[in-house]
């Protein structure tokens, strides 16, 4: 493999290494047992409820990892560009002001090339306009760009989020066919690491918190499969999605776009 995408990668590797700490401070985390849940009667309606009895606070090392695999996932894709650069160029650089073009709408893509690449070959920019590096087109680029700028001025904000796991599509129809009947509402869906999931509460979760109801203990204990797990809690950004699950499909991501511009760095 050409030298050139072996720096790139470095900085892949570096990120899923503070994966491999991120996984770590989860199951530190978990091993506390900070969340519980409970069943009790809900004297005005009979109905039964199972709601969230303990939450507990994510500790602050959590968003502080995150963002280290952020900033590196990042720096991987400006690595890239700066590389399309010295190529188209012919120069080793030093460039000033090179960085993968991530914008926030379609129209903004054709002035950050222009801006972000000068001089890349027309073969490499045809390549980043396939990527859409832009909110709608590669939304979690977007998120990634966007979580990394938050991240150089503070510490992105994580709160516990909850989801029925593990559903087959007929639970998924008896819980939404339960949630109706005890809400009158359906249930909102959150797509985590190419599973659906129900998000069945208010976010973030407090202590507290009613997660679902139904019309006996039996009944609320067929779906007392909850899993909480802490999220992401950026609005406009990302919201309700699993750190780790959303870190790690960011990793693949920008794994495979670096891949796809290997024949680029020749």
């Amino acid at each position: 493999m050409p030298a050139l995408i072996d720096g790139i990668r470095l900085k892949i590797h570096r990120a899923n290494k503070h994966l491999d700490d991120l996984q770590f401070e989860l199951s530190q985390f978990f091993a506390t047992d900070p969340y519980a849940f409970r069943i009790e009667s809900d004297p005005q309606t009979g109905e039964h409820v199972c709601y969230l009895s303990r939450c507990d606070d994510i500790p602050s090392s959590i968003p502080v990892i995150a963002g280290d695999v952020i900033h590196n996932l990042r720096s991987a894709l400006d690595y890239l560009a700066y590389q399309l650069v010295k190529i188209g160029t012919h120069s080793r650089g030093p460039f000033v002001g090179i960085y993968f073009p991530i914008v926030d709408d379609p129209s903004e893509l054709e002035p950050a090339i222009k801006r972000k690449v000068k001089g890349a070959r027309e073969e490499a920019k045809n390549a980043i306009r396939n990527v859409k590096p832009y909110k709608g087109g590669s939304t979690l680029l977007w998120q990634l760009h966007k979580l990394n700028i938050i991240d150089k001025h503070r510490l992105l904000v994580a709160a516990s989020s909850s989801g029925f796991r593990n559903a087959t599509p007929q639970d998924l129809e008896r819980l939404r066919k339960l949630w109706a009947e005890s809400r009158g509402s359906t249930p909102d869906l959150a797509p985590i690491g190419g599973l659906e999931w129900i998000a069945l509460n208010k976010f973030p979760l407090k202590t507290g918190y009613e997660l679902i109801r139904g019309r006996s203990e039996a009944e609320v204990n067929q779906y007392h499969t909850f899993h909480c797990f802490p999220a992401f809690s950026e609005p406009g950004i990302i919201e309700r999605l699993s750190i780790l699950g959303t870190l790690e499909s960011m990793s693949k991501l920008v794994d495979d776009t670096v891949s796809n511009f290997a024949p680029l760095l020749i």
